[in-house]
């Protein structure tokens, strides 16, 4: 009779253990995409500044050679 008494308490011990590290690892995941794709975005805007720099370099140096 006591077994029964106290293994509900067990099992919701159990069910709230499963359930806070569920909880715990969607938010990690939640946090490592977000700060993946801030470095992801980070990096495209660096590529793209960089491109339209060299891009402007060049054209400044050919319209330069031009005349």
């Amino acid at each position: 009779m006591l077994l029964q008494t106290t293994e509900p308490h067990h099992l919701e011990r159990r069910w709230m253990a499963w359930w806070k590290q569920l909880v715990t690892f969607c938010l990690w995941l939640v946090v490592a995409v977000s700060w993946s794709s801030l470095a992801c975005i980070a990096y495209l805007y660096y590529e793209t500044y960089y491109l339209y720099c060299v891009t402007e370099a060049a054209l400044r140096h050919k319209s330069n050679f031009v005349q």
